[in-house]
């Protein structure tokens, strides 16, 4: 099982101790061994659903485009390269400047993912922050409030 803390007062306020957490050797010790994807959703939302589909389009292009090896890997064929290219393909269109199709959004983490995954030959670690849960939770009022 592995616990994140956010900070150390986190830590000490759960534990009930002071001092360096436990975790930190290990952290430091796995720091760039594993590839990950860091997504943030704190910039994803909007009052239509284009607005915010083109968001995420943005943060996941974004995030697939600090993976721009992956084209030249030779260890992904042209099939695995050509879904990599949708993510980064970029043409100013509306408010995205990711040209993703939706097909391609739902999939993009999962297949971000897979291609990382093949390229180093380990699991990949995805990281999403907390805001996420910001969102479902608003989602949810706002449903309750239609009621």
């Amino acid at each position: 099982m592995v616990i994140l803390w956010r900070n150390v007062e986190d830590h000490q306020r759960c534990r009930g101790g002071a001092g360096k957490p436990p975790y930190s050797t290990a952290s430091e010790r796995s720091v760039g061994k594993f590839p990950v994807i860091s997504i943030s959703l704190k910039s994803v939302g909007g009052l239509q659903y284009d607005s915010a589909a083109a968001a995420l389009r943005t943060v996941i292009g974004n995030e697939a485009g600090r993976f721009r090896f992956l084209r030249e890997s030779s260890k992904l064929d042209e099939d695995d390269k050509n879904f990599y290219n949708q993510l980064v393909n970029v043409e100013t269109k509306g408010n995205s400047k990711y040209a993703m199709p939706d097909d391609a959004l739902i999939d993009s983490l999962k297949t971000l993912s897979q291609l990382l995954e093949k390229h180093y030959a380990q699991k990949v670690i995805c990281w999403l922050t907390n805001t996420m849960f910001r969102l479902i939770r608003r989602s949810r009022e706002d449903t309750m409030m239609r009621w």
